[in-house]
């Protein structure tokens, strides 16, 4: 059996506290992220579009990442 220091206890009990934030962050975002989606496909199906095509980019448009830098 080990005996923790009073250090130990306050180091862990804010690491819990750290992992309980970031749990609860990432099931934020992963609600954002379902709504999203489901937004987008409501918004497709109004529009009579599947949501693959309304992704694609259509001929004519400008990129839509950053190209790599020129190289010298």
């Amino acid at each position: 059996m080990r005996v923790e220091k009073p250090g130990e206890i306050k180091e862990l009990a804010r690491l819990r506290g750290e992992l309980r934030q970031a749990k609860e962050a990432l099931a934020d975002a992963h609600m954002e992220l379902v709504l999203e989606r489901a937004y987008l496909a409501q918004a497709c199906e109004q529009m009579d579009v599947s949501v693959e095509g309304f992704k694609k980019k259509g001929p004519g448009k400008p990129p839509t990442r950053r190209s790599r830098p020129a190289q010298r």
